[in-house]
């Protein structure tokens, strides 16, 4: 008996410890995001790692609350509460990214992003920033990643 209170008291402990990666919702206006998964990020971490000299995945599944002739990714590393845009590997989410177009008002839209992450950039811990940016300008999506860059 006691031997399981122990075992129920460490378990409880180390599951009270663990940190879920807290991805956040930073405007979508134009889509409602089903679920965001980072390549190589599981759900226990606290950040996700972005590996120098990498590309890194990013899967954003989404419904839109719009139609619309193009979508445009957007990308953005939040530092100290600065955005900073980072060049897109494919910014034309339509041909390259995964995103049917034209978009449909009610469809169900999968964005898969490739961020290359360069040797230059600074080993900083930082917030990541996806978007979707529809035809008439509007954000159909934006999520915000907990990320570090390491070496």
């Amino acid at each position: 008996m006691n031997s399981f209170i122990v075992i129920s008291l460490a378990v409880v402990a180390l599951v009270g410890g663990i940190q879920a990666v807290n991805i956040k919702d930073c405007g979508s206006v134009d889509g409602t995001v089903v679920s965001t998964k980072v390549n190589g990020c599981s759900d226990s971490d606290e950040r996700c790692v972005f590996k120098a000299g990498t590309n890194a995945g990013i899967t954003v599944k989404f419904d839109s609350r719009v139609d619309s002739s193009k979508a445009t990714t957007k990308l953005w590393g939040v530092i100290a509460d600065t955005p900073i845009p980072f060049p897109a590997t494919h910014p034309d989410a339509c041909k390259d990214g995964g995103v049917h177009c034209p978009i449909t008002k009610g469809s169900h839209q999968e964005l898969n992003v490739q961020m290359k992450v360069e040797q230059s950039y600074p080993k900083v811990e930082l917030v990541v920033r996806v978007g979707l940016e529809d035809s008439d300008g509007k954000m159909v999506l934006c999520q915000e990643i907990p990320a570090v860059i390491k070496a």
